[in-house]
């Protein structure tokens, strides 16, 4: 048995027929409303991934940016993030969350960002939106942030950029 093209789309056996449909018609049709809600959402995730880029790239070592990258966004563990760079998983391990020192806990990308983001938030000369975006994502890693919860945030910021 053989269909063609006037078997399976009846009445639409030319382009006029799907012009002639309203707009509202479409699967992909957007309400202003909606459109402006996801604009609005998309500006702010955009917001927040160029606060948090520029102190990544102002706080942390490009060892730890890698580190943090690997785990947080590509979901490494340590054990692999140890064998991809080469590395002791130990070192890894200090790359994230920083060693004790003399009976103190030094270095980390964790603590240097969390850091960063406090000097941004207090820094003067530093627009005053970008100040609430750091105090907000300070609470936010203020809060033991868990792989899934960054992961999740850095899938939204690299999903509108």
């Amino acid at each position: 048995m053989t269909y063609d093209d006037d078997d399976r789309w009846p009445g639409f056996t030319d382009s006029d027929a799907l012009d002639s449909l309203p707009e509202r018609a479409s699967p992909w049709y957007e309400y202003n409303a909606d459109r402006a809600d996801r604009e609005r959402r998309e500006d702010a995730v955009r917001e927040i991934a160029d606060v948090l880029a520029r102190v990544i790239a102002a706080a942390l070592t490009s060892r730890q940016r890698e580190v943090l990258l690997l785990y947080f966004v590509h979901g490494l563990n340590e054990a692999r993030i140890a064998a991809v760079l080469e590395i002791a998983q130990a070192t890894v391990s200090q790359h994230l969350t920083g060693k004790r020192r003399h009976g103190r806990k030094v270095g980390g990308a964790l603590r240097k960002l969390r850091k960063g983001l406090r000097h941004v938030a207090s820094g003067a000369g530093i627009p005053p939106r970008d100040r609430q975006v750091a105090v907000a994502l300070d609470r936010l890693l203020h809060e033991s942030p868990t792989r899934r919860a960054v992961a999740a945030l850095f899938a939204s910021l690299r999903s509108c950029r």
